[in-house]
């Protein structure tokens, strides 16, 4: 039996809320890979399978999730995208939208988590695998869907 693919949370080292909300790990009934810029979410693509990928727009501590969204979308497009904030923002929403991200989730009104279950739930969900042949050296990386 293969590994089940994982989600991938794109967020900033110290989490957007100070830690006071559960791990988004917790909260789902598959495995999860945290990275905490663009590039090492990049790299987490080429590494193993990614059923979904959650990225927090975090600006103020560091972390663009529009601009970690839009490199995630040049290699998998198809790839099941929820983008979150802590409250809603029209503008981050809209630019969110144009980028193709599957879920626009302000974290106030509703949990990433949730969205996340919803966009895997069936086994046609698109994926993004990684590295072709299972050579990690191999920076190609497959969305199927």
């Amino acid at each position: 039996m293969s590994e089940q693919a994982v989600i991938l949370h794109v967020r900033p080292a110290p989490a957007p809320d100070g830690g006071g909300s559960p791990p988004l790990a917790d909260r789902l009934d598959r495995p999860v890979r945290t990275a905490s810029s663009t590039d090492a979410a990049l790299g987490v693509l080429t590494e193993t399978d990614v059923a979904a990928v959650v990225c927090d727009h975090a600006p103020e501590d560091g972390l663009d999730g529009l601009a970690a969204l839009e490199a995630i979308r040049a290699d998998c497009p198809s790839l099941p995208a929820v983008l979150a904030t802590d409250e809603p923002d029209g503008r981050v929403a809209a630019e969110a939208t144009r980028l193709g991200v599957s879920e626009y989730v302000p974290r106030s009104e509703v949990d990433p988590a949730d969205r996340v279950r919803e966009l895997v739930r069936g086994a046609r969900a698109p994926r993004c695998r990684g590295p072709a042949n299972g050579n990690s050296s191999e920076t190609t990386r497959r969305c199927n869907g």
